[in-house]
């Protein structure tokens, strides 16, 4: 019988009461890296491929919820066909995103800390941002602007609103206390 303990795994995701994270078993995490891995450059998968592939990313973003973002078009790509045996398609856009996937699951540790809301809301920071496709985006970080355009690629542009805020963070003098 299994008793009181602060580390358990519960529907296949590790849960650590005493350092507030979760992690995929090494096992989980390793068969995702190789199934993502491995549909990187193929052009052409069954429906099947896709949304088992689909299924092991679904399951990731339960600790990798950042990924939420790099599904969207291959959700498209397997709603284009009604079979499961007919061919889909897998554009640049789609290959560009299991690239990043791939790239992400090879560096990635498998452990993501729990959310804290209350610490990290905007407010609490001073982060605030907006943006648009016709005006690009900008920022205000703990008392500094940040403005900037869109790159080329505007499919992965979500993530550019942040970068500045991250350097402002990093970069400014951390008084001691």
């Amino acid at each position: 019988m299994l008793g009181p303990d602060t580390r358990l795994e519960f529907l296949g995701i590790i849960l650590d009461s005493i350092d507030m994270k979760a992690s995929l078993p090494s096992d989980k995490l390793q068969r995702i890296r190789d199934i993502t891995k491995s549909y990187c450059e193929q052009q052409v998968i069954t429906k099947q491929q896709l949304l088992s592939l689909l299924g092991h990313l679904n399951f990731a973003m339960h600790v990798i919820p950042q990924g939420r973002s790099f599904i969207s078009r291959l959700l498209d790509a397997a709603s284009a066909v009604d079979k499961l045996h007919d061919c889909v398609f897998l554009d640049e856009g789609c290959r560009s995103d299991l690239r990043f996937w791939s790239l992400l699951l090879a560096h990635w540790n498998g452990v993501t800390f729990f959310y804290d809301d209350l610490v990290r809301s905007s407010d609490s920071m001073r982060f605030f941002t907006d943006a648009a496709p016709s005006v690009d985006f900008g920022g205000f970080f703990q008392g500094e602007w940040f403005a900037g355009s869109w790159p080329l690629s505007i499919s992965t542009s979500s993530k550019f609103s942040l970068n500045p805020a991250y350097h402002l963070y990093h970069t400014r003098d951390i008084p001691s206390g």
